[in-house]
């Protein structure tokens, strides 16, 4: 009974201590679910930029699952302001909390969990987790409100697409933000890569200003003039690590939000939650590359440390054995003295008798493989029955034209004839010589 009441009590103490990192996460949910409905255009409840769906499963993925309270309540808490009632806020709050825990549980499972962004193949895995956890919270959300009336049947396809996409964005684009800045950073930063970043960001900015900003006229026709930006985050990954590839989609993904909603940029469409979801595919695509390239880079920066190590630790391992030799080198004189010392004088070895070599003494030849005498054996026997065969050949053309062999009368014969009858005999001959050979060579060997 005792054991019970301790271990209760440890549960509530821990819950307790968690409580207030529990409250700040629905508070900061809270107030980025305001901040992403404040752009929803299609329904009042369904946002192309919404922010908290990321950061929910980076919470998840740092704090572990026990964090999903928080989660709920600043879902529930953030729909029952908006619109909807009781029920359809409670769906939509099971919804998306239902979706952080199924994308951490898959991020976890399959990605690496927090070391996600290390390797180029968690990244991939890492957006495909979002991509399926997304679904979770766009059924339940969209559902829900078709059923309560909230939306019409009609919209259900537009809403769950608006609702997945800015749920998947945000995944892509606030999760590795958060997770990648919550771990400290063992890098140790120079005043020039302290420059060359700060350039790089200076660069994003104006680009981004420049494409999504209105700034040239340009800008506001549909030009591909987006894929300018695109370089800069390209070379922040080829250059630094996660963190500040992550941070470079960050500015350039709401400076781009923040254009598109002015009417500025090559994504603004017919409306403003097609332009917003054209602007989150792009941010989308633009994320897992980065990602990808930035993860790739440290992995070989981190292969290249380690080679580098093991070949400090080659070389003094060498350095050890090259001393080593050089100590038994001037020890080797020392050795060899005592060694004449401690010796004895051996007595001359009498000489022994000249005797017959015995039959364990005789070394016999090697034999030929049993293919090669079962082939000498079949040559034997064709080469006589071709001998035979010609002899009895020529015999019967003597016989036909009654008379004498001549040169001339074998020249008359069938080349065929001549070829076969030469072929074998020389066969013949060969395994002939061949069989002597060995007969010879285990006569000579019994002397």
């Amino acid at each position: 009974m005792r054991i019970v009441i301790s271990v209760i009590a440890t549960a509530i103490v821990k819950a307790t201590k968690k409580l207030p990192l529990i409250g700040i996460l629905a508070v900061i949910y809270f107030i980025a679910g305001k901040l992403g409905l404040m752009l929803a255009s299609m329904h009042t409840s369904a946002s192309p930029v919404w922010p908290p769906a990321g950061i929910a499963l980076a919470a998840l993925l740092l704090l572990g699952y026990r964090a999903w309270p928080a989660i709920f309540i600043g879902a529930f808490l953030v729909n029952v302001t908006i619109a909807g009632n009781v029920a359809t806020s409670f769906a939509i709050g099971t919804g998306n909390t239902l979706e952080a825990l199924v994308g951490a549980w898959l991020v976890n499972r399959f990605a690496g969990g927090t070391n996600v962004f290390d390797r180029p193949e968690g990244v991939f895995r890492f957006a495909l987790a979002a991509g399926i956890s997304a679904i979770v919270s766009a059924a339940l959300g969209a559902t829900s409100l078709g059923v309560a009336s909230f939306a019409d049947w009609a919209n259900y396809g537009a809403i769950w697409l608006t609702w997945w996409l800015g749920d998947v964005t945000s995944h892509l684009v606030f999760t590795p933000l958060v997770l990648l800045w919550s771990v400290a950073s063992k890098r140790r930063w120079t005043k020039k890569e302290f420059a060359e970043v700060g350039v790089l960001f200076l660069l994003l900015v104006l680009l981004s200003g420049a494409v999504f900003g209105g700034w040239p006229a340009v800008s506001t026709r549909n030009y591909p003039v987006a894929l300018i930006c695109g370089p800069i985050v390209i070379w922040t990954a080829f250059r630094f690590r996660q963190r500040e590839t992550a941070t470079g989609i960050f500015i350039l993904s709401a400076i781009a939000v923040w254009g598109t909603l002015h009417g500025f940029g090559p994504f603004v469409s017919g409306t403003e939650n097609q332009s917003l979801l054209a602007l989150q595919g792009w941010t989308a695509v633009l994320s897992i590359t980065a990602m990808a390239l930035s993860a790739g880079m440290a992995e070989r920066r981190r292969i290249g440390e380690e080679l580098q190590r093991q070949k400090i630790a080659l070389e003094s391992a060498n350095r050890t054995k090259d001393h080593l030799l050089a100590m038994l080198t001037q020890l080797t004189p020392v050795i060899s003295a005592f060694e004449s010392l401690e010796a004895k004088p051996q007595a001359p070895e009498k000489l022994k008798p000249r005797r017959r070599k015995q039959e364990s003494d005789i070394v016999r030849p090697r034999r030929l493989p049993q293919w090669a005498r079962s082939m000498a054996v079949i040559a034997l026997v064709v080469g006589a029955l071709a001998m035979v065969i010609s002899s009895l050949s020529f015999l019967r053309q003597v016989s036909l034209r009654m008379t004498l062999w001549t040169p001339q009368s074998f020249l008359d014969w069938p080349v065929w004839a001549i070829v076969w009858m030469g072929f074998w005999l020389g066969m013949t001959v060969f395994y002939a010589v061949l069989a002597c050979r060995q007969w010879w060579t285990k006569r000579k060997g019994a002397f």
